[in-house]
C-alpha cells in the first residue's frame, strides 16, 4: 500500500490515544449515525476532521480520500511524496536534543542529478517523481516492517530523506535493505527499454549515543559528514 492510498492514519501514542505532531497533518475521517451529528470530543490540535453519514457508502469514501489525496495539500509538506517537510522536520529534529535513544538516518541519492544533465527535460522530470515516489514507499515499508508505525518519515527535497526511529539498533538493518530493494528495484520507475542511470542510495547514520548535540544544526551537519563517509567508503 502506498502513502498516497493510505492518507487516513490513526497514532495512538500520546495525548489519550492521539499524536499532537501527526493529528495536525492528517485527515481523519469519522463515521456517524447522522448527518452534522457527532459525539466526539476532539482535541484542540486536531485539524483536518471529516464526517460521513451511515450507511457507509465505499464509492462515496473512496471519492472522498482522492478528494483529500489530490485536492488538498496539507503545509510544510513535500508536493511529489506528501512527507512532511521544511518546518515540520526542523520540529522533529529540535526534539532529539536531549532525547535518548533514537537514530537519524540521512539518505541521499547518488547520480540523481543525472535527470537534470539530460535534454529531455520533461521525461526525466516525470521518472525522478516516480524514483522519489518510490524512495518514500520503501522508507515506509522498511519503518513499518523493523521499527514503528509512528517513527518519523520526511523529505527534504528532491534527493534527500530523513528518517528518525525509536529503536536505534535496527538503523543498519533498515539502511542495508533499503540499499539492496533500491538497487535492485529503481528500474520499474523507467519506461520499458530506458537505459537506468547507475543510481546509488546512501545513507548516513547518527544516534543519540553519538551526542551530546548543542542545537539542531550541530545534528544536520553531523549526519551530512556521516552521509559522506558512507558514500566515500562505497566509492
Amino acid at each position: 500500500m502506498t502513502r498516497e492510498e493510505f492518507l487516513v492514519k490513526l497514532n495512538t501514542t500520546s495525548h489519550d490515544g492521539w499524536d499532537p505532531f501527526f493529528a495536525k497533518i492528517i485527515d481523519y475521517i469519522f463515521l456517524e449515525d447522522r448527518p452534522g451529528q457527532s459525539d466526539k470530543v476532539l482535541p484542540a490540535f486536531v485539524r483536518n476532521v471529516w464526517h460521513i453519514a451511515k450507511p457507509l457508502n465505499f464509492s462515496g469514501m473512496e471519492q472522498t480520500v482522492r478528494w483529500l489525496g489530490h485536492g488538498r495539500l496539507p503545509d510544510d509538506c513535500n508536493p511529489i511524496t506528501r512527507l512532511p517537510a521544511g518546518r515540520l522536520i526542523e520540529k522533529c529534529l529540535r526534539t532529539l536534543l536531549g532525547e535518548q535513544d533514537w537514530a537519524l538516518l540521512y539518505m541521499g541519492i547518488d547520480g540523481f542529478e543525472s535527470f537534470e544533465d539530460s535534454n529531455d527535460w520533461e521525461s526525466n522530470w516525470k521518472t525522478s517523481k516516480q524514483v522519489q515516489r518510490f524512495l518514500a514507499d520503501l522508507i515506509e515499508e522498511a519503518v513499518d516492517e523493523h521499527s514503528a508505525p509512528t517513527d518519523f518519515i520526511g523529505h527534504i527535497y528532491g534527493e534527500d530523506f530523513v528518517t528518525i526511529i525509536s529503536q536505534p539498533e535496527k538503523a543498519e538493518i533498515i539502511a542495508r535493505q533499503l540499499q539492496l530493494r533500491f538497487a535492485g528495484e529503481v528500474q520499474q520507475c523507467y519506461p520499458t527499454g530506458t537505459a537506468v542511470p547507475p543510481l546509488k542510495l546512501i545513507v548516513g547514520i547518527l544516534q543519540s549515543s553519538d551526542g551530546p548535540f548543542a542545537d539542531i544544526r550541530e545534528i544536520t551537519e553531523r549526519s551530512a559528514a556521516a552521509r559522506q563517509q558512507q558514500k566515500t567508503d562505497i566509492d
